[in-house]
């Protein structure tokens, strides 16, 4: 236990030996977290035309290339529910991965922050489950229940011997860095995993605010044409722009960090460049929530969940008690319609 995941992931970065091994995108703390330990990262290849999908030959291709560099792979840290992409592991990918770690001798960090916040298309399954002996499973208070500032997460580690003594030297750095989580957030955590059917119903209630949120957004972006892997978990989405890459060059956007500079300007929305997520800045990937929109205070929170409660359908819930997810969507149609409109006529002055 520590005030937060990312507290442990950080230890255990620190306690294993061997270079880290991470999926192209991934959560924005693990490469920093990688470096500040000393540890190279070897970045996993996927691509937008596969909707980043994380492959098990791209995998062994990473590990290959560190040791012809010389290098020492030895850990590789997963994160399903993904963020950014909310993509989720396949069971039958999970039962490949563990089978080829096992081989190859690799530690695995399992992030399953988001593993409650499922959409329903692909039953979450722990990597743990296939690879006991070389898994370490991470999670926290804060996705599932809507606890983003009630800093507790927990690890469980394996019970081999090298997960005892890997244990002991987490145990080792917290004792010298945070010693234990504030109490008031300890107590909290006694309530949330008491499995209390009422908090159990909140959660399930939340899950599905959460899916069908994000599930309306992923829609609409793919009716304009916007390349979207679906997402299947989380909160989260990653579209990419490259198909109007002349129209944007001739704004001169070459980068998503410029694209998402862009947008914010001219069209109010607010995201995250891909890049900050190990995607090469000129796919033109951005990083979009869906989260917080029409959540914006406790209030408006409440009257949300108070609605749905009601037995509102959801296309109702989401067509009119979603103001500003349905002004966002308005705003990137706009967008997309004036690249679409500067792209035909650039076209028409051609001919």
């Amino acid at each position: 236990m520590g005030p937060g995941s990312k507290s442990l992931i950080y230890a255990l970065l620190l306690a294993l030996d061997g270079e880290l091994l991470l999926p192209t995108p991934s959560w924005v703390s693990y490469q920093p977290q990688a470096h500040l330990v000393g540890k190279r990262v070897n970045w996993i290849p996927a691509t937008p035309e596969e909707g980043w999908k994380l492959k098990l030959p791209a995998i062994a291709e990473s590990v290959e290339n560190a040791r012809q560099a010389w290098g020492n792979p030895g850990i590789v840290l997963l994160n399903s529910p993904n963020n950014p992409t909310g993509g989720m592991l396949t069971p039958s990918f999970i039962k490949d991965f563990a089978q080829f770690a096992r081989k190859q001798s690799l530690v695995t960090l399992s992030d399953e922050i988001y593993g409650l916040v499922g959409h329903g298309q692909i039953q979450h399954r722990t990597i743990a489950h296939d690879y006991p002996e070389g898994t370490v499973v991470l999670g926290g208070l804060s996705k599932h229940l809507s606890l983003g500032g009630w800093r507790l997460g927990v690890a469980i580690f394996p019970s081999s011997q090298a997960g005892t003594e890997t244990l002991q030297a987490v145990r080792a750095i917290a004792s010298e860095i945070w010693s234990t989580p504030a109490a008031p957030v300890q107590f909290a955590a006694l309530a949330a995993y008491s499995m209390d059917p009422d908090i159990w119903d909140y959660i399930q209630l939340c899950t599905h605010l959460h899916a069908i949120r994000t599930q309306w957004l992923w829609r609409h972006l793919s009716e304009m044409g916007i390349r979207t892997p679906q997402p299947q978990g989380a909160f989260y989405l990653f579209p990419d722009f490259g198909r109007w890459r002349d129209p944007l060059a001739r704004l001169g956007i070459h980068t998503d960090v410029q694209l998402a500079m862009f947008l914010l300007d001219r069209f109010h929305i607010a995201t995250l460049p891909g890049s900050v997520f190990g995607a090469p800045a000129q796919a033109l990937a951005l990083r979009l929530s869906a989260s917080y929109l029409d959540m914006e205070t406790e209030t408006k929170a409440q009257n949300l969940v108070d609605t749905a409660l009601t037995g509102v359908d959801d296309a109702t819930l989401l067509q009119n008690f979603h103001p500003t997810m349905n002004a966002a969507i308005k705003q990137f149609e706009r967008f997309i319609d004036s690249l679409e409109t500067h792209s035909s006529g650039v076209h028409h002055a051609k001919g």
